[in-house]
């Protein structure tokens, strides 16, 4: 085990204090900033890295996402996260960030990740393979600092 996350106890336990809107700093503060820097994603694919429990995929496709791919280290978020949304638009893969990622280079649109890279060992990999897979143009943006 690799993560925490992946424990199943840990996961339940993340599910339960996220819910369908996500933590309270998130939910009133993270997200939204990160959300409105995004502007509109009409007709474009978002990958989200380290997914955990899914609760932001609706809002991508909200958003009018063509595409949303969960990504998280963990099953057990996972199968949380498939439970918050059977869009066909919305696609699930288990994999570890700081591995080369499965996807071909330059065919993401927008990469989000709230408060995943700071739990994560060792950053390089994942920043280098966002930048490969990202389209010229495209948008990474990310959370690091705990807001407490």
């Amino acid at each position: 085990m690799k993560s925490i996350y992946q424990d199943k106890i840990f996961a339940e336990f993340w599910n339960n204090r996220s819910g369908e809107d996500g933590e309270d700093y998130k939910r009133f503060v993270l997200d939204p900033l990160m959300l409105s820097n995004l502007g509109s994603l009409e007709k474009k694919l978002v990958l989200e890295l380290g997914c955990g429990n899914g609760y932001m995929s609706n809002k991508f496709l909200g958003k009018q996402a063509r595409k949303v791919i969960l990504m998280d280290i963990s099953a057990e978020n996972l199968r949380y996260a498939k439970e918050k949304s059977e869009d066909q638009r919305v696609k699930f893969v288990e994999h570890d960030a700081t591995t080369k990622w499965p996807f071909k280079t330059q065919s993401i649109d927008v990469i989000y990740s709230n408060m995943v890279l700071n739990e994560l060992p060792e950053i390089n990999m994942a920043i280098s393979e966002a930048f490969r897979v990202m389209k010229p143009g495209g948008t990474f943006i990310f959370s690091v600092l705990h807001p407490i």
